[in-house]
């Protein structure tokens, strides 16, 4: 659902695409890439430049695109070699940064306790489904 910020934006009639552009906007106004007179739920060149500099900001592959953020369906398991321990990673973000669709970038937070912890296998778990291959990190 879409919160409508003054009467002249419930006026005009929005279609999804618009609500979309629009929510975006308006997470861009909050974040301060874009300013508040530049929501107008068209994504032209004011939107996609306040996409690209939060983009650059947030250590992100500038696009100018939006993609979807994944994260609610993705997990991350990290099991430090030398213990056998395992931490859950909090994903912050989980979808496609490059050209092609699907999921391609995770980011996530590091855990205090994984500090020093040395070699540590990641797992990558989407909608309850394990990856095959887990990658090993070094962490310092």
């Amino acid at each position: 659902m879409v919160a409508v910020a003054d009467d002249e934006e419930a006026d005009k009639d929005w279609d999804d695409k618009d609500r979309r552009v629009y929510a975006v906007q308006r997470r861009l106004v909050r974040a301060g890439f874009l300013e508040r007179d530049d929501v107008d739920g068209e994504y032209g060149p004011k939107t996609q430049q306040a996409v690209r500099r939060f983009q650059r900001e947030n250590d992100l592959k500038v696009s100018g695109s939006v993609r979807p953020n994944l994260a609610e369906g993705v997990t991350v398991e990290a099991r430090v070699a030398a213990t056998g321990q395992i931490y859950m990673l909090p994903v912050q973000f989980a979808g496609a940064q490059g050209v092609l669709p699907g999921l391609d970038q995770v980011t996530v937070m590091l855990v205090p306790e994984l500090k020093g912890a040395g070699a540590v296998q990641l797992t990558l778990i989407v909608n309850g489904r394990r990856s095959g291959g887990a990658p090993s990190v070094f962490i310092n």
